[in-house]
């Protein structure tokens, strides 16, 4: 394979030609890896940053946020969503730090839009929140977790996670957005 940008088919052929090992997967000198992407924040801000759950400013800090680079991949790095869903937490005072994410989606989220958008490419998923929300209350479970047509986000190329809420934010609101990732990575940063 050429040095070019991986296209969603490309992807996802890398990923049937898996093999099972005991490290992790390299595919034409790229290593393949699951995870979690997260980002967290309270809804309280997102109003004035246009319903962004991700800026370019955002920087990476356990607990709230692991994406490298703000809203952009570094060179080399693609990230393959294959899942989604929002946590809550409605407790008083809420702090990112220490948040529980065992709180029912609130009115205003459960009424509200998603979306994964990315330069070049437009909307990759749109849906109502209450599609990636658990409706009673948040279990920590995977059941938790809406598998997705995959997706592809490509490195240095800005993407948006976007809410639109159904009326506006109020105090005592966090969110934290999950997303099940297959990781491709190559090292020579092409």
């Amino acid at each position: 394979m050429s040095q070019k940008a991986l296209t969603y088919a490309e992807a996802l052929t890398y990923l049937a030609s898996i093999q099972n090992g005991t490290s992790l997967p390299k595919v034409q000198g790229r290593v393949i890896r699951s995870g979690t992407k997260y980002i967290a924040g309270l809804a309280a801000g997102l109003a004035a940053k246009n319903g962004l759950l991700i800026e370019a400013s955002t920087l990476p800090a356990t607990g709230l946020n692991n994406f490298p680079k703000g809203n952009m991949l570094p060179k080399g790095t693609y990230l393959l969503v294959i899942g989604a869903r929002i946590l809550f937490d409605t407790t008083a005072s809420v702090a990112l730090p220490t948040a529980a994410w065992k709180s029912e989606a609130p009115a205003n989220w459960k009424n509200g839009e998603l979306k994964i958008s990315q330069n070049g490419t437009g909307i990759l998923f749109e849906t109502s929140i209450t599609d990636v929300t658990n409706f009673k209350s948040s279990t920590g479970n995977d059941d938790d977790f809406r598998d997705i047509v995959p997706v592809l986000l490509r490195p240095e190329s800005a993407f948006d996670f976007q809410v639109a809420l159904a009326s506006g934010a109020v105090t005592d609101q966090a969110y934290k957005l999950e997303l099940r990732v297959i990781e491709i990575v190559d090292p020579t940063g092409n």
